[in-house]
């Protein structure tokens, strides 16, 4: 029988079960929130979805945790292994700032970019952008860093904006730039190759 929402309060439930719970709550505990309940009646397709876009998650992985939740409640919860575990989560900005950033930087010597810096870069640029999106971007510096991003009236749009995300994954993904670059490098015509086909 799985967990009551009463099982939250116990401090012995580890963190990451409480996480996935209260991203599920309203689907796996309909009677704790009678308005959601009443509002999506017969429509828990619709609810996972809204749940899911709330959670920065799939609506799969939410119909996942209710599975999971409701077979062997919040214990079963904190067994489970991320699907994306080991890969960067972030959006299409988040990944155009963050190969800007990285790039934008010599990769060898002094200034090579540490995690900690980019990582601080990356959460002071979303904070900027979440509080601007929807405005007009004003001045010519701006408008030109942002130009990818503005719609027709000059103004960031919603889709500019950038998940948070961990130091962790920082360091993720800056481990795989060295790919990413030999990849586009063995992929570039233009590439100077060396006598014995490589490049130099």
């Amino acid at each position: 029988m799985p967990n009551t929402p009463v099982a939250i309060l116990d401090k012995s439930v580890p963190a990451e079960a409480l996480r996935r719970f209260e991203k599920i709550a309203p689907l796996a505990a309909p009677a704790s929130f009678p308005a959601v309940a009443t509002q999506f009646r017969r429509q828990k397709m619709l609810l996972a979805a809204v749940l899911a876009r709330q959670a920065g998650v799939s609506v799969r992985t939410i119909q996942r945790w209710r599975h999971v939740y409701k077979i062997g409640g919040l214990a079963a919860l904190a067994k489970i292994a991320r699907a994306d575990k080991g890969r960067p989560r972030f959006n299409r900005a988040g990944a155009d700032f963050l190969l800007r950033i990285a790039l934008s930087n010599p990769q060898s010597g002094y200034l090579r970019p540490t995690a900690a810096s980019v990582h601080r870069a990356y959460l002071s640029e979303a904070s900027w952008r979440r509080a601007h999106a929807g405005c007009k971007v004003a001045g010519d510096f701006e408008r030109v860093k942002y130009s990818a991003w503005l719609d027709g009236a000059g103004r960031l749009r919603q889709d500019a904006t950038m998940p948070e995300i961990s130091y962790e994954t920082v360091r993720i993904w800056l481990r795989r730039i060295p790919e990413v670059a030999g990849f586009l490098l063995r992929s570039d015509p233009n590439t100077p190759k060396g006598a014995n086909g490589k490049e130099k």
